[in-house]
């Protein structure tokens, strides 16, 4: 495509600087991303670590970015609230 010269270079950079682009937006979303799991490890070091599963606060913060997926990005932690208990019979 780009090899028989007949491109300005022009193009080749613009298209080097789209992938540029893309590869900081990337960049970037890992970096929040690292936040997040090192706030949910940090939580559960200080709150719930060598407890049970039901009072886990990664579960609980995962389950609430998930609960607020289409209102927030995958790397925003959103508020802690208190998760209701069920058991496996979904009763309280």
């Amino acid at each position: 495509m780009f090899e028989n010269g007949d491109r300005a270079c022009q193009e080749v950079r613009d298209l080097a600087q789209v992938h540029l682009d893309q590869v900081r937006a990337k960049l970037e979303e890992m970096r929040q991303l690292e936040a997040s799991l090192a706030t949910f490890v940090d939580s559960c070091n200080s709150t719930c670590s060598g407890g049970a599963t039901r009072d886990c606060t990664i579960i609980d913060d995962l389950s609430a970015v998930g609960a607020h997926a289409g209102t927030m990005g995958c790397c925003q932690s959103p508020a802690r609230t208190p998760r209701k208990v069920t058991t496996k019979a979904g009763r309280p």
